[in-house]
């Protein structure tokens, strides 16, 4: 008389569930990727409307002349601390406001101007490497490839010996992915060139010409 191999089968049966359940993970996984994505950018135009409506009314009842470092203290205050406004560790940038208000928050990962957005976190990277390199001099220290903080993540800054022909978009240049950052220092420690890409944009800042790129095409230098 013939005994099935339950063990055999019971087997089959586990491995036939496992494979199921890898199949749905790698299915909804890119789905959950995106729902998450576009819930941190929900959570945080919600923090940034917070905070401008904070701005608003002390520009309307209080001070009607703010600078961009009372904006972003009061911003702070309102928003219980400013890295903490973007819920996606994005960097949070007061610009000048175009809409009857003198500031206006950008942020850095979820701005909808695209082009602005690159050329603020461009002029947020440069400034970091400046800082770094002040205090290479102030140690002794000869320039060398960087690591900033940018968007609430670290951001390798690497040194050439000369400039690079990074203009446009990682996504035009086959040469290039993600977002990247180069630059080249002068004799006496300083930035002379930098270029900063993200996937769509990009900006080029020379100590001699300021700034260029694709970020600033067609458009008035801030």
């Amino acid at each position: 008389m013939y005994t099935p191999n339950t063990r055999g089968v019971a087997r089959a049966v586990w491995l036939a569930a496992a494979l199921a359940l890898v199949m749905l993970i790698v299915v909804l996984t890119p789905w959950a990727m995106q729902y998450y994505d576009r819930l941190q950018a929900v959570n945080c135009m919600q923090s940034l409307d917070s905070a401008a409506r904070e701005l608003a009314v002390d520009f309307l009842a209080v001070n009607d002349r703010p600078t961009a470092k009372e904006a972003k203290e009061l911003a702070a205050a309102a928003m219980d601390g400013w890295d903490d406004i973007c819920p996606a560790g994005g960097s949070v940038y007061v610009v000048p406001g175009d809409e009857g208000l003198p500031w206006v928050l950008v942020c850095g990962i979820h701005g909808a101007d695209r082009r602005q957005v690159v050329r603020l976190n461009a002029s947020n990277v440069r400034e970091m490497v400046e800082d770094a390199l002040f205090e290479g001099r102030r140690r002794g220290r000869t320039p060398t490839d960087l690591t900033v903080e940018l968007n609430g993540k670290d951001l390798t800054v690497t040194l050439l010996q000369e400039p690079n022909r990074l203009r446009t978009g990682t996504d035009s240049n086959i040469d290039y992915k993600g977002t990247v950052a180069f630059y080249t220092a002068d004799p006496s420690s300083h930035v002379s060139w930098l270029v900063y890409a993200e996937p769509d944009y990009a900006a080029v800042w020379r100590a001699d010409d300021g700034w260029t790129g694709d970020s600033y095409a067609a458009e008035v230098n801030p």
